[in-house]
């Protein structure tokens, strides 16, 4: 699994953090990624083939995550695909969601490392969800991957804690260093960054929405990059 260093910060001093503390620390992160995301001067889009290379005829891919259903999240995620239009892809079906912990694809005899058993899942669920600790948090402004823009989140330490609990349950198939967001879509081609920083300079600092969610078990058509998420109820 690849630890961001704020996320490795986190977990050296968790015992005494508090949410202002964890929100400190990824604005620090935010500000990087999109620093980087700026110097990278192009956006990154779904080459072809590469889902059906990603998820070799397996069907569905699992994570335990936050489902959003405030409206104004949801208004400030169409405010923001409308003001990058063209820019993204245009059919995005995916409800708005924070994603605590990939879990991978459901199988019953695990062959590749992002392959994942079903007692495993529940052991994860034991450990994430019936807890019950609803994450309180709060949704930013604009910010952006390579690949994915999204709006930043900031989280109370719940999160986090959850993280820290499934990661000794279940090595995260992951190919970057986990920072919580707000997926608002994928981008159409490889335009230039420069373009999308002049298209979304007004929505880089906008205040933060409070909201709170539970953490679910989600899956979603391996297939279909941009189709909706599927609660799950075997938890």
């Amino acid at each position: 699994m690849i630890i961001s260093r704020y996320e490795r910060i986190w977990l050296l001093r968790a015992p005494d953090s508090n949410p202002q503390g964890v929100r400190h620390w990824l604005a620090d992160a935010y500000a990087e990624n999109w620093q980087v995301f700026v110097d990278t001067r192009r956006c990154l889009p779904q080459t072809p083939g590469l889902i059906e290379r990603w998820h070799r005829g397996r069907l569905r891919y699992y994570v335990l995550a936050l489902c959003l259903a405030d409206p104004e999240i949801t208004d400030r995620i169409t405010e923001t695909r409308r003001c990058l239009g063209a820019y993204l892809v245009p059919d995005h079906r995916r409800q708005p969601h924070v994603t605590v912990f990939v879990c991978g694809f459901a199988v019953q005899h695990p062959e590749w490392s992002d392959d994942i058993e079903w007692n495993l899942i529940r052991s994860m669920c034991e450990a994430a969800i019936r807890p019950g600790p609803t994450v309180q948090l709060e949704i930013g402004g604009f910010n952006s991957f390579t690949s994915t823009p999204f709006l930043e989140v900031y989280p109370d330490p719940t999160l986090m804690m959850a993280r820290q609990a499934l990661t000794a349950i279940r090595t995260e198939p992951r190919s970057m260093p986990y920072l919580p967001h707000v997926s608002v879509g994928r981008w159409s081609k490889a335009h230039n960054t420069s373009a999308v920083v002049a298209a979304t300079e007004e929505l880089r600092n906008l205040p933060r929405i409070s909201t709170c969610a539970d953490i679910q078990l989600a899956s979603y058509d391996a297939n279909d990059a941009d189709g909706p998420l599927r609660f799950e109820t075997i938890c």
